[in-house]
């Protein structure tokens, strides 16, 4: 029997990343998330590649793999998550709700999303 709320869930498959952790929110809160993103595919650009069953192998070709984080950043919203930091290749998100219990963490590796969120905005 799994909880209704499960404290820590980690997606890394390399594949149809946001698919599946849709799946997850559907039935299930959890306390953190940490997913990975595709970093080559930069803000405010959103993709996922999705699920088929036409495809039979979900490698890693360029770009083409999981989802960026400006999808996933939509996706966790609308179901109460907040974007916390970028550690690596992976998001962290918690409930929007515990945001405050978190303070002002905020890492340099952590820069780079806003500003290319600014960036890709001025050019609109």
């Amino acid at each position: 029997s799994v909880p209704a709320v499960v404290d820590v869930l980690k997606l890394d498959i390399d594949s149809f990343d946001c698919d599946l952790l849709e799946a997850f929110l559907e039935h299930r809160k959890y306390l953190v998330i940490l997913a990975e993103i595709n970093y080559e595919i930069p803000p405010p650009f959103a993709f996922a590649r999705l699920w088929s069953k036409e495809i039979k192998f979900c490698s890693r070709p360029f770009a083409y793999y999981g989802c960026s984080v400006a999808y996933q950043e939509e996706l966790m919203q609308a179901y109460g998550y907040t974007l916390l930091q970028l550690i690596g290749n992976d998001a962290l998100f918690i409930r929007t709700d515990d945001r405050d219990l978190f303070g002002s963490l905020f890492f340099p590796a952590f820069a780079w999303y806003y500003n290319d969120r600014i960036c890709w905005s001025a050019l609109e």
